[in-house]
């Protein structure tokens, strides 16, 4: 792509109504919270700025990977490369990776529902079709609805772990491996061919991209619950720190 043409995407692909929106929402989020964390007001706008960088800079890498052209946008990278921004803000901000992925996650997963109502208005990201009508009308499974309710619920449990202080420090890995598992799901619920097309052996790109952030929570989480306890975590262990459920020990030092 020529620079025009780069300047061109941006101003179509970016500066539309539905990604300011959403961008100015996440950005909010993380505003009427930064009290809590003891961020000033720099450090916040800091914060959504390298993110934004970051977040942008993965969605159009993934989508060169797995769609071959710089057009177009997929969110996978966007997980994995606001992972290395929290790690980049540790250093300029200095703050502990607890504070800055915690404060990230529910504005990452705010974003990332507007993104989807934003899907509903430009028509993309259908459903697979269920059923014609007597007219011949296509319905489609709402996946787009089905991910906005899916994330809806899953900042919801972000908020209210971060008011009760329940696994403090770890909401972005379980962010991370919440959002690969609804994303995992709505892939075989969508109709656009990038979701059933092999990208690597037979596996489509939005599956293995989700199966990748996945593991990196987890492992992430695995490594996270080793530091804290001085130990390696027993595998039912592992299962309940996936949906929050920390052993006494560490909710109470967390508290």
């Amino acid at each position: 792509m020529s620079f025009v043409e780069v300047l061109e995407f941006i101003r179509v692909y970016y500066l539309n109504s539905y990604v300011l929106i959403a961008m100015a929402a996440a950005l909010l989020c993380c505003l009427l919270r930064r009290k809590y964390y003891d961020l000033a007001l720099w450090q916040v706008i800091l914060l959504y700025a390298v993110h934004a960088v970051f977040g942008n800079v993965g969605d159009r890498v993934t989508a060169r990977i797995a769609l071959g052209y710089w057009g177009g946008g997929c969110w996978y990278g966007v997980p994995l490369m606001i992972l290395l921004s929290i790690w980049l803000l540790t250093k300029i901000l200095k703050k502990d990776y607890g504070t800055i992925g915690d404060m990230s996650a529910a504005g990452i997963c705010v974003l990332h529902i507007l993104s989807k109502v934003a899907c509903i208005f430009q028509g993309c990201c259908t459903g697979v079709i269920l059923f014609f009508t007597d007219t011949g009308k296509a319905i489609h499974f709402p996946c787009r609805e089905f991910e906005i309710i899916a994330n809806t619920i899953v900042l919801i449990v972000l908020l209210r772990f971060e008011k009760r202080r329940i696994a403090k420090g770890m909401l972005w890995e379980l962010y991370m491996i919440w959002y690969a598992v609804i994303r995992y799901i709505a892939a075989w619920l969508r109709e656009i061919p990038i979701d059933w097309k092999p990208f690597f052996l037979w596996i489509p790109a939005p599956r293995l991209w989700t199966v990748v952030i996945c593991a990196t929570g987890i492992v992430i989480l695995f490594f996270h619950f080793q530091k804290i306890y001085g130990r390696k975590p027993t595998i039912q262990e592992m299962l309940r720190a996936i949906i929050g459920k920390l052993p006494a020990r560490e909710i109470e030092e967390a508290v």
